[in-house]
């Protein structure tokens, strides 16, 4: 049994058993999946034939004669080889790799080369699970959460794999990476991290910066910017070198910060700000840098910040 939330059914798993699964001998794993050929001739077994096929059935690998298959039909599940896939990363990779199908990886990636059963087949990592003889967890389905400023336009309960699909309000826009249903109100690819609709305006501000939501991403050394919620969520910077305050304004924000733009979340600071991994120091021995109305940057420990001036026209800052 699988659970994940205090509030819901837990779900049964009804994963097929793999124990020492064979994809040759005594394949298929998943014996309960029922395949309905009826009123198609050419998906049968030929007539006087059937104990024999039923016989040589008991072992896929006889199935993978192109003469059986013409005589066993049904048994062999010839008008079902097709729910099997390659999952290529190079067009034609698999009809290469055939003298290779014993090696469980190729078997993985080449279901339907390979001849895998096709109740058994499915994604790759369906095929991985399979062929390591590992039991999948169990796929339950997910809660549509809500999103502010926005809708789900799923129709009730989303199934494991369903993408959650999202409309955000007038004015407002979809960001973040896709997610879909992995789990009983656990979406991938990483369910802290959540698509959300941002408001985004001009270029333009006063004071802190704390009103600024443009479109601003990258810092005054042309580095980009990191998602906020990636930071939060995968702890990319070590925090303990850094302002406390500003770590606490940025994850309080929560999924309406799963973007990369600047900001001031709660005007913590001098400046619009952001993180990132990607300052090219050698650019501090290689530029002069300029003032503009005399004032001084102020740079925070996290980040690099820029004044008003300074941030709407960045490229005037050096010579």
């Amino acid at each position: 049994m699988t659970c994940t939330g205090a509030d819901q059914d837990c779900v049964a798993n009804e994963t097929p058993d793999v124990s020492g699964y064979d994809p040759e001998q005594s394949a298929p794993a998943n014996k309960g999946k029922v395949w309905d050929f009826s009123g198609r001739p050419e998906c049968q077994d030929k007539a006087r034939y059937e104990n024999i096929c039923a016989e040589l059935g008991k072992s896929w690998k006889n199935c993978m004669s192109e003469k059986v298959q013409a005589v066993c039909a049904g048994t062999c599940l010839v008008c079902a080889r097709d729910t099997c896939q390659d999952h290529e990363t190079i067009p034609g990779q698999c009809a290469k790799y055939t003298r290779f199908c014993k090696v469980s990886g190729v078997r993985a990636m080449c279901g339907h080369s390979c001849q895998l059963h096709p109740s058994d087949c499915g994604s790759m990592e369906d095929n991985i699970y399979l062929l390591s003889g590992l039991v999948k967890p169990s796929s339950g389905m997910c809660y549509p959460p809500v999103v502010e400023n926005g809708r789900v336009l799923n129709s009730g309960m989303l199934k494991h794999g369903d993408k959650l699909e999202i409309e955000c309000d007038a004015g407002f826009e979809l960001v973040g990476e896709q997610n879909y249903c992995v789990l009983q109100n656990m979406y991938g690819p990483d369910s802290r991290i959540m698509q959300a609709c941002i408001q985004t305006g001009g270029e333009d501000w006063n004071g802190n910066g704390k009103n600024y939501n443009g479109n601003r991403a990258e810092t005054l050394q042309f580095s980009l910017c990191a998602n906020w919620q990636t930071v939060a969520a995968t702890g990319l910077f070590n925090f303990r070198r850094a302002d406390l305050n500003f770590v606490k304004a940025a994850v309080k924000k929560g999924s309406s910060y799963n973007h990369n733009y600047c900001r001031n979340p709660d005007g913590v600071a001098a400046t619009p700000w952001c993180f990132t991994s990607e300052i090219n120091l050698e650019m501090y021995k290689k530029l002069t840098v300029t003032y503009q109305n005399g004032e001084a940057l102020r740079w925070n420990v996290i980040g690099e910040s820029s004044r008003n001036n300074v941030l709407r026209r960045s490229t005037s800052m050096w010579r």
